[in-house]
């Protein structure tokens, strides 16, 4: 016996079932379109969990994870390296002078940019377990487990010199005619203290990027 499943007049799928030995009568009929249906619903109401949990933690103008994605991730990669006694790092990243940006380029051309940035910034930090997100406003914040100072560096550095390559014009700038970013890195072996002396370190070294001049890392 098989029985098309419908939603809203559009037939989505058809159930079966071929396990009696004798005919299927019509209750038969009734209790398996009554079962379908309720299966329907459920599959219906996973679907929607997954795509509200995915757009939860997805920014909605670059694509890449959010700040509450951030908040989640950074908690369990402190404690995890914490038990396995292994070093953690964190990258702050500010778009140099992106309000001038948005004002002579208007918003459109912001987002635009926003999401070249945060491409370039995906490009460079994709090891396993590196996590790029926007943190808020025109500012990035990398998640690098693992990686020595001179490695996260490093590619900071790849990353910033990305940016400067791809030449997007800022007429607005005082450091360069196209955009340029500053970065704040801090890295330690987590204690028995929370997360947020990391994020504050690398806080304090993006505003000393951005105090120094920009377009440069502080770490």
């Amino acid at each position: 016996m098989s029985i098309p499943v419908f939603d809203h007049d559009k037939l989505v799928a058809i159930a079966g079932v071929g396990n009696k030995a004798k005919p299927y009568d019509e209750m038969d009929i009734i209790q398996m379109e009554v079962l379908t249906s309720c299966l329907w619903s459920v599959l219906q109401q996973h679907r929607a969990r997954d795509i509200l949990n995915r757009y939860s933690y997805e920014d909605g103008v670059t694509g890449i994870f959010n700040r509450r994605k951030f908040n989640e991730a950074i908690e369990l990669e402190w404690l995890r390296l914490r038990r396995k006694g292994e070093r953690l790092n964190l990258i702050m990243v500010d778009i140099d002078f992106f309000k001038n940006y948005n004002d002579h380029y208007g918003h459109a051309m912001g987002d635009a940019c926003l999401n070249k940035v945060a491409a370039l910034l995906q490009q460079n930090f994709r090891r396993t377990g590196e996590l790029v997100t926007r943190y808020g406003g025109e500012e990035f914040a990398i998640i690098i487990p693992y990686a020595s100072i001179d490695e996260v560096m490093t590619t900071a550095g790849t990353a910033r010199q990305a940016i400067i390559d791809a030449a997007i014009p800022h007429k607005r700038s005082s450091v360069a005619g196209f955009i340029t970013v500053s970065m704040g890195v801090a890295g330690t072996v987590p204690n028995e203290r929370n997360f947020q002396q990391l994020i504050n370190i690398a806080d304090t070294n993006l505003y000393t990027a951005k105090s120094s001049g920009r377009n440069c890392i502080v770490g």
